[in-house]
């Protein structure tokens, strides 16, 4: 999670969404990390509460918010960090449409499940190896409000 945190530039003065939240350990480890706020999506209830419990645990719950929700209705309007850890049919589907929601300047960071087809558009910013204790991944990383976005 750090090198993916580095990946974003995340700070204290950012908010940081987590779309597919899972577990909620990205936005936990954020907000824990730097004292951002940090906001996790969820579709999956059972997952929700974990995220929450997570939350709660870390005594996080004055940075953290879980939301039932999915990524079409998220509220994008303050999130400074995006991050997708979702299948790469998914991303490539919400893409232009989460870097079009995102205020002018906001990073979305897409942790790669697979290789990013050639066909996505826009291409991303920059592009970083993620070296964890066990594997070697990519992060991808577009600023929204760019040229190329």
């Amino acid at each position: 999670i750090d090198p993916l945190l580095d990946v974003a530039g995340v700070g204290a003065e950012d908010v940081v969404m987590d779309i597919g939240c899972g577990d909620g350990r990205l936005v936990v480890s954020a907000a824990s990390r730097f004292g951002c706020r940090a906001v996790g999506v969820e579709q999956s209830a059972s997952l929700v509460d974990r995220a929450r419990h997570r939350v709660r645990t870390a005594q996080a719950a004055d940075l953290v918010r879980i939301d039932h929700a999915d990524a079409r209705s998220a509220d994008l309007s303050e999130v400074t960090v995006l991050f997708l850890f979702l299948p790469i049919d998914v991303v490539e589907y919400l893409l232009a449409d989460l870097l079009e929601r995102l205020p002018p300047g906001a990073r979305l960071v897409v942790h790669e499940q697979h290789r990013l087809p050639t066909s996505i558009h826009p291409v991303p910013t920059e592009s970083r190896a993620v070296i964890g204790s066990d594997a070697v991944t990519v992060a991808h990383r577009w600023i929204a409000g760019t040229p190329a976005s």
